[in-house]
């Protein structure tokens, strides 16, 4: 029972999230400063941010007091940076965003674990690029497995159901290959991450077409993932939640996703 009470008593909880953060840059300081808040509400302190642009880049280095922040190059345009804000801790970059394969962030170290970015190919019709990137990302990744855990996640662009996390959660094989994440989603029932509200997601749905964006699909697009096989031990996901789904003083939200929050369990 003693040794039971000591386990109990080193255990602890660290909460990470990720955010497709939307590349426009109108009010970006609002939403940053309305983002800054619920991180420090929730206490988050590890975020995995996509569609960052250059300027949002410099809004939140300038608005999340006390965290560092690493991004990887532009994948499209003037904007869509992947980046590793947290404030967990010593952060240092383990290895750099690869020139010809910016989906994903920089690899930065902490405290309690490793992480990474990543933003996948967006579109019907293009499962087949993001189950590759998949691949690719899963044995980029192999060699940092090791005392800490490793933790990938971003903006799949694939629902839990899909051949991409299929894979990267180890129930189907590419090519032989093969990959083994546990997903935050495993044992909870998953909720929608794109927004059919909110202000940008109106705009950006008329921007292609879609003239009644109240009647989208729910999604679940963006996930959190950590290496191998983990439940009721260090790294483990207990708990999911929403974040960023406040609003700006124009009404507006912080983004056209929600952010999806975890409890991670500690420990030793």
């Amino acid at each position: 029972m003693a040794d039971m009470a000591a386990t109990h008593a080193r255990e602890s909880i660290l909460r990470i999230g990720t955010l497709n953060l939307l590349h426009f840059d109108e009010c970006i300081d609002e939403r940053v400063q309305a983002l800054s808040w619920e991180l420090d509400a929730a206490n988050i302190r590890v975020l995995l941010l996509q569609e960052v642009t250059r300027h949002a880049l410099e809004s939140l280095r300038h608005g999340l007091a006390g965290w560092q922040i690493s991004a990887g190059p532009q994948l499209t345009g003037a904007g869509d940076l992947q980046a590793v804000a947290t404030r967990d801790g010593e952060h240092v970059v383990l290895r750099s965003t690869p020139v010809d394969f910016p989906a994903i962030a920089p690899v930065v170290a902490t405290d309690h674990g490793i992480w990474a970015s990543v933003h996948l190919a967006w579109g019907l019709g293009r499962e087949s690029e993001r189950v590759a990137e998949a691949v690719r990302i899963s044995r980029w990744l192999e060699p940092l497995r090791g005392e800490r855990p490793v933790f990938l996640g971003g903006d799949f662009n694939a629902e839990p159901s899909s051949r991409t996390m299929r894979f990267l959660t180890g129930l189907d094989n590419v090519d032989g290959a093969d990959a083994a994440w546990t997903s935050a989603w495993s044992g909870r029932e998953p909720f929608a991450t794109t927004r059919t509200d909110g202000g940008w997601a109106e705009e950006q749905s008329r921007r292609v077409g879609i003239v009644r964006p109240y009647d989208m699909p729910d999604r679940t697009i963006d996930h959190l993932l950590v290496d191998g096989w983990r439940y009721g031990v260090n790294g483990a996901f207990t708990r999911t939640f929403r974040f960023a789904d406040s609003t700006i003083p124009d009404g507006r939200g912080i983004s056209d996703h929600y952010g999806v929050g975890a409890d991670v369990l500690l420990l030793g």
